[in-house]
């Protein structure tokens, strides 16, 4: 294109260029083929040149000096083209340096953006028809945020007394204002431009006193910009947009009382005045006791003394009279502040019905769409929590997205309608945290001093010399594991059984037999505690437990149960055993049949602590075959035998356990209670109780043959001697023995051990 024009360059002059390109501009309402030229790192008082050469006829009528155009046989001869009217300039130039000599700004603040008008003069040392577009700053916020123009700027510039053509020109991001003549040493020249700036798109706004404020910097042109030597007037006047109360328009300077929202820094060097206001609905909606009438403040800063510093004005604006926002949670604070104290707007009312109707439309739409976002959250994240539930027999699915008693229609359990949700990511945060926290607790177990004082420690036990029943606390209920709250609810057999099945979930024992009991001891340091370690050491060489292992387990459950129920409610903890037990069977009832393996062996501690228990396991499990592989405590207890009954029949142990045990119970509290009364404490026959010893050993045969069969003498040799002896006159004055006796006998045969 370039070259169909017939336009040549100097290729030597262009290569001194720092950078150059042909490029469109537009000039008064044409567009016009432009080469730009740029260099860098100019010497002072240094000409930058530009050689570009042109057909003649592209300048037709182009003049001698006077304006006429002459032939020399090859062609029109050059002129002075500016002075012929050709051309805006034989080039543009600028040489030399110039003086202010005043300065005048003014910025006027509105809801749309910033009016900044600067009216410059100056005293031309060199000559120019060319000048940078003077910079004049608008910033907001504590990180001074510069407001951009969206407006394209407009001037007008005199030189002496003569206007002169003058305009922007715009090469990328760089503005330069073109003078209609060059000027020329000694002459005065004044400059004339409007801008329109924008606010950055998300000012930081700060809160102080109740109130929103947007801080702002107000600043002319700099020494960079032309030397201030000689500078005789230096003004900067501030339009804030904010109503003055106390005062009426125009008030120069403002009388006592008044008051304004703006705050200036340094106060002293801003003189306030005020003028008409020009409101819109907005405005009064936002402001207090705005009328028509109210003035608007004007600020006015006059440089006296150092004029050499730019110009500048800082400022904190209420944030409404610039349109700035806070942040959600702060415009929420502000307008709960002004409500309090009396000071609500019709802004802040309408910001609260605001508010309050897009809460509203949320929860309703988040309530009805609540399986929507269910469905989105296990495509998200549901497989990633239901592979380290498998992998780390967790129920982290269950506990983030849906509960397992969920329903589909509840607020916080529903998974078709509710808002279930919306509260995913408040539990996925919370499990997340307690990851941490026990990642780092565990962490600090690593150190022996610190895993010592992190351990769980209970209550101090001093065995007191008299019981006192003050000594028990209503209503208080300790922290129990499953075995000791078996020993509480008088199932002393079934806390054996709950040892067993914890060692063996330890990797400690291996269960070789079920019935009789014969365990394997793999790995003695994963035992923790008397009562485990107790149950290994009473371990015969061939892995049965003897009576005599039998009753030292059962001791050292009873000195761990005493350390715990010296101040507790004895029925008040029953209670709450039995009740963590049927919550336990009601959540695992509920749960999926695929799913029940993995919760059994995670909950089978209270599980097992039901009298239903087999009853419940029977109707939501099923029962296992006998020589089933013993891997788990659901193999342990699931699987069964049978026994004949004391008719004849044939049943399996479960179905026994329920029908057969009020038998076994009334024969077995017989037995005991008549053999008790048989014998002194020193297992001496009385003559009264020998002539009725043979009646009643016959009579209660059947129950102690029963409770033989069951519990391989365990009962009666194990149990009521353990209860017996290390109770002695606290089990016979308490009437325990029986209890203890007939509880090990019912739970003996029920738990087929």
């Amino acid at each position: 294109m370039v070259n169909r024009l017939g336009v040549l360059t100097d290729p030597s002059n262009l290569g001194d260029q720092s950078h150059w390109a042909f490029v469109y501009t537009d000039y008064h309402q044409e567009r016009r083929l432009t080469l730009y030229a740029e260099k860098r790192g100019l010497a002072p008082q240094a000409i930058h040149l530009v050689k570009l050469y042109l057909p003649a006829s592209a300048l037709a009528g182009a003049a001698a000096p006077d304006g006429k155009g002459e032939t020399d046989g090859k062609g029109e001869t050059g002129g002075d083209l500016e002075k012929a009217g050709m051309a805006e300039g034989e080039k543009l130039h600028a040489q030399g340096s110039v003086d202010l000599t005043s300065e005048e700004y003014e910025f006027t603040l509105g809801m749309e953006g910033i009016d900044a008008h600067a009216r410059l003069a100056f005293l031309e040392r060199g000559e120019r028809n060319i000048l940078p577009l003077p910079p004049l700053e608008a910033a907001f916020g504590p990180s001074h945020q510069p407001a951009t123009s969206f407006l394209a700027p407009t001037c007008q510039a005199t030189l002496g007394s003569e206007p002169i053509d003058c305009s922007v020109a715009e090469s990328g991001s760089v503005k330069q204002l073109v003078l209609g003549k060059t000027t020329r040493p000694g002459a005065r020249f004044e400059i004339s431009y409007t801008v329109r700036l924008r606010l950055p798109s998300d000012p930081e706004v700060e809160v102080a006193d109740g109130d929103a404020y947007l801080a702002g910097l107000f600043r002319g042109v700099g020494a960079d910009y032309a030397r201030r030597i000689g500078l005789e007037r230096s003004r900067m006047t501030l339009f804030t947009h904010v109503p003055v109360i106390g005062a009426s328009a125009p008030a120069d300077p403002l009388p006592p009382g008044a008051q304004s929202a703006a705050l200036f820094e340094p106060a002293e060097a801003v003189a306030l005045s005020s003028r008409a206001g020009q409101w819109s609905p907005g405005d009064e909606r936002a402001y207090r006791d705005l009328t028509a009438a109210t003035p608007e403040l004007v600020a006015r800063r006059e440089a006296s003394a150092d004029r050499l510093t730019p110009l500048e004005v800082h400022v904190r604006l209420p944030a409404q009279a610039v349109g700035a926002e806070p942040g959600l949670l702060s415009d929420l604070g502000l307008i709960a502040r002004h409500v309090l104290s009396s000071r609500a707007t019709d802004a802040d009312l309408e910001a609260a019905s605001h508010y309050l109707r897009e809460l509203l439309g949320l929860l309703a739409a988040s309530f009805f769409l609540n399986w929507l976002l269910v469905l989105g959250w296990y495509a998200a994240i549901g497989w990633l929590l239901f592979l380290v539930d498998k992998i780390a027999g967790t129920t982290l699915l269950h506990e983030v997205i849906v509960p397992r008693d969920s329903k589909p229609f509840h607020p916080t359990k529903g998974f078709v309608f509710g808002w279930t949700g919306i509260l995913v990511p408040m539990r996925l945060v919370w499990v997340i945290l307690a990851g941490l926290l026990a990642a780092v607790v565990g962490l600090l177990r690593l150190h022996p001093y610190l895993a010592l004082y992190l351990k769980k420690k209970g209550h101090a036990y001093v065995a007191p010399e008299i019981e006192v029943a003050t000594f028990q606390k209503a209503g208080f209920v300790p922290d129990l594991a499953p075995p000791e709250a078996a020993v509480v609810l008088d199932r002393p057999i079934k806390a054996v059984n709950l040892l067993v099945l914890s060692l063996q979930q330890k990797g400690a024992i291996q269960i070789v037999s079920r019935n009789p009991l014969q365990l394997r001891i793999l790995d003695r340091s994963r035992a923790a505690g008397g009562p485990e370690q107790a149950l290994l050491q009473a371990l015969s060489p061939q892995g049965t437990l003897p009576a005599a292992g039998v009753k030292a387990v059962l001791e050292a459950l009873s000195a761990d149960v005493r350390a715990q129920m010296w101040r507790a409610d004895p029925e008040a903890t029953a209670r709450a055993q039995r009740r963590w037990a049927d919550e336990s069977w009601t959540i695992f009832e509920r749960t999926a049949p695929s799913q029940r393996r993995d919760l059994f062996d995670t909950y089978y501690g209270s599980l097992y602590l039901s009298d239903q228990f087999f009853t419940r396991l029977d109707a939501t499990v099923g029962t296992l075959p006998p020589d089933a592989p013993l891997a788990g405590p659901l193999e342990a207890l699931a699987s069964s035998r049978e026994v004949h009954t004391a008719g004849g029949a044939v049943e399996r142990v479960q179905d026994l356990a329920e029908g057969v045990v009020s038998g076994i119970e009334n024969t077995a509290s017989a037995t005991v209670d008549r053999l008790e009364h048989m014998f002194d404490f020193d297992n001496r026959p009385s003559g009264a109780q020998q002539a009725t010893g043979v009646a009643i050993a016959a009579a209660a045969f059947s129950g102690y043959d029963a409770c033989h069969s069951a519990c391989h003498s365990a009962c009666h040799s194990a149990c009521h001697s353990a209860c017996h002896d290390a109770c002695h006159s606290a089990c016979h004055d308490a009437c325990a023995c029986h209890s203890a006796c007939h509880s090990a006998c019912v739970s003996s045969c029920a738990g087929s051990f």
